[in-house]
């Protein structure tokens, strides 16, 4: 699979998460894609890539990344 994204430092503002804990706080009800969106991550670095809320729900997530920086709107 081809890298299809560029790292970035992982800024101050935003909410820093383990993918378990994004899908969590979905399946819950407390992030919607109204909320804002969130950027595929690892721990130390995150991507340019976007991921929503919708994602989860259509089971659509890229598992090769263990991190969420979430921004809300």
């Amino acid at each position: 699979m081809s890298e299809d994204y560029r790292y970035e430092p992982i800024p101050d503002y935003g909410s820093h998460m383990s993918i378990e804990k994004f899908i969590m706080d979905v399946k819950s009800g407390c992030l919607i894609d109204y909320d804002g969106h969130g950027k595929y991550a690892t721990k130390y670095r995150m991507t340019d890539k976007i991921v929503g809320p919708s994602d989860v729900k259509k089971n659509d997530l890229d598992k090769r990344f263990t991190h969420i920086v979430w921004f809300n709107k």
